[in-house]
């Protein structure tokens, strides 16, 4: 029932408001055809504040069921290195793969990519170990 009233009061106030746009496309032909007919420029009308509009009504938000999950990204092995030495592998650098490189020929490559100085896009692959 409720539903029923709100439906008829905004089709009348949208009924109301298509009639003022059409009165005012009228007045504003009458006033170009005036324009034509003396060659004046119609006097402008005072200029009357609009209505300040109220923004609709915003629905409530929709209950959450459950909270999501927090998501904990591992950190990378040369920045956090557990107890038990397991962490990150770097597998390669800008398509230069690492698998079974000596590490100071890893710390050279990567040295080399970095030299850019951003001024190309550097892509690295990581590999995380497999957790038992």
């Amino acid at each position: 029932m409720d539903h029923e009233k709100r439906k008829k009061a905004i089709q009348q106030q949208l009924e109301q408001e298509q009639q003022k746009a059409m009165d005012e496309a009228v007045h504003q032909r009458q006033m170009k055809e005036e324009y034509k007919i003396t060659g004046e420029v119609p006097e402008e009308e005072p200029n009357v504040p609009n209505k300040v509009q109220e923004p609709p009504a915003t629905p409530p938000p929709a209950p959450v069921s459950e909270k999501p999950n927090k998501f904990n990204p591992p950190k990378l092995a040369a920045v956090d290195e557990g107890d038990d030495g397991a962490g990150f592998e770097l597998v390669s650098v800008d398509g230069v793969f690492l698998q079974g490189d000596t590490d100071p020929h890893a710390v050279d490559i990567i040295h080399r990519a970095f030299s850019n100085k951003a001024k190309d896009p550097m892509m690295c692959i990581v590999e995380a170990p497999k957790i038992p």
